[in-house]
This record gives structure tokens, C-alpha cells and sequence, in this order.
């Protein structure tokens, strides 16, 4: 079961020459899978994408509907986003972030924020008023349950 529709994937950066291509800065660590999206969400506004590169640590794209560079002025610094249904993977760090956590069968807090360090990936935990980290990793997620919206952390006195 999906928890959100729609998922932040990148930003509207500016616009690339006057004829409306607009670059945008994707907040995805595979730039492969971004090519796969074929419409994006401006302000509630669906726009089909009809062309789209990667270009270093950008891409360049055009939508449907925005042809001149007062239009993406308009947009710019705008997020954007897609349909969780395109994602082809079963579980993303969007699911995971508000879910409850648990640890021995009492509740430890919720998850309120996600971080990449390069070498792991990590995830905060509002605990009384603090932000407690832990590891994302099947040393220390036990069970990640989408239906209840709860996650079961075991072994986190490791990481103290």
C-alpha cells in the first residue's frame, strides 16, 4: 500500500535559452531512472514531458505547454513532482519518512528526517524532543510495515 501520491523528485532551476527548455536539478543519485518519467507536477499542474536529457549534474527538459522563457521564469525554483506510481521501487525513503518507530514493542518516536552521508544512509528520529540517527540497514530495521505506517528498529543500542 502507498502512503503518498506524489513524490518531490527535483527543482526547476532556470530557464536554457529563450525557447523554453528549462534545466532542472533532480534529487536522485540515478540519473538513468529519471529519463523513465513521462509527465511532471508543477503547482498541481500536470505537464507531459516531451524531451529530456541529462546533462552533468543537470538535466535539460521541455513540457508541454511551456514554449517561451516568460513561462519558465513563471515556474523557476518551483519543485516538481511525479506520480509515486512510477517509481519501480517497492519502498522509497518518502514511505518511511512520518512512519512510527518502535523498538522492543514500544514506541520509540517517529521518523522525521532522511540523510545520505555517501557512505550510508541515515535516518532521523524525533525521540522526546531530540533527533536521535540511525542507520538504514537490515542490521537495525527489522520490520518496515507500509499498512500500519510503523517501522521496528532492533540492535539501535549498538549505535549509542
Amino acid at each position: 500500500m502507498c502512503l503518498i501520491k506524489r513524490i518531490e523528485i527535483g527543482k526547476i532551476a532556470k530557464a536554457h535559452g529563450l525557447g523554453g527548455e528549462i534545466k532542472l536539478l533532480a534529487y536522485t543519485d540515478q540519473p538513468q531512472e529519471f529519463c523513465n518519467y513521462r509527465s511532471f507536477y508543477i503547482d498541481d499542474k500536470n505537464y507531459r514531458v516531451t524531451s529530456l536529457r541529462y546533462c552533468t549534474s543537470w538535466f535539460l527538459c521541455r513540457l508541454e505547454g511551456i514554449d517561451t522563457l516568460e513561462q519558465v521564469q513563471k515556474i523557476a525554483g518551483k519543485p516538481v513532482f511525479i506520480n509515486r506510481a512510477e517509481i519501480s521501487e517497492p519502498l522509497i525513503i518518502n514511505d518511511i519518512l512520518g512512519m512510527d518507530v518502535y523498538y522492543r514493542g514500544a514506541p520509540l518516536g517517529r521518523f522525521s528526517g532522511f540523510f545520505d552521508t555517501g557512505a550510508s544512509k541515515v535516518f532521523e528520529i524525533n525521540y522526546q524532543g531530540k533527533e536521535c540517527l540511525v542507520l538504514y540497514n537490515e542490521r537495525y530495521f527489522k520490520l518496515i510495515d507500509q499498512t500500519r505506517g510503523v517501522v521496528e528498529l532492533e540492535n539501535i543500542e549498538e549505535l549509542q
